[in-house]
């Protein structure tokens, strides 16, 4: 699948972080998988996420769902097509990262990475991530 960006895809980037900067994290609602598959939707209008919602609400849930789908780096790879590299990424790509002591999907806002966490989105450092994927 090839996705393609809105036109006015840097205002829908933005609306969507103001809107999810002091959301804290919650699971099924507002985690990292739901996050990615959110900003991809907000610029391409695809849902990557669009069944997985409403099927979990816990850690072990999460993790039940993840391992059945083969992992987090399968489950972008399905979805958005086979990685690139971390040195290409652009604001609106999708990365793999270290989130205290688990992996997570983050955003990218052109900086930095852009993750779910429990006061609101964290950033982490580009270098951190361990696998990308395109959006658009």
């Amino acid at each position: 699948m090839t996705l393609v960006r809105f036109g006015d895809w840097p205002e829908r980037w933005a609306r969507l972080v103001a809107a999810r900067l002091r959301v804290p994290f919650e699971w099924g609602r507002h985690d990292c998988a739901l996050w990615a598959a959110d900003v991809v939707h907000a610029l391409t209008g695809f849902d990557p996420g669009a069944d997985l919602r409403g099927t979990y609400a816990s850690a072990l849930q999460a993790a039940r769902v993840v391992r059945a789908r083969g992992g987090l780096a399968a489950i972008a790879t399905a979805a958005l097509g086979p990685p690139c590299p971390p040195l290409g990424v652009r604001v609106g790509d999708i990365g793999l990262v270290r989130s205290g002591d688990r992996e997570c999907y983050a955003a990218c806002n052109g900086a930095h990475w852009l993750a779910p966490a429990q006061n609101g989105l964290q950033v982490v450092d580009l270098d951190q991530a361990s696998a990308c994927w395109r959006v658009g």
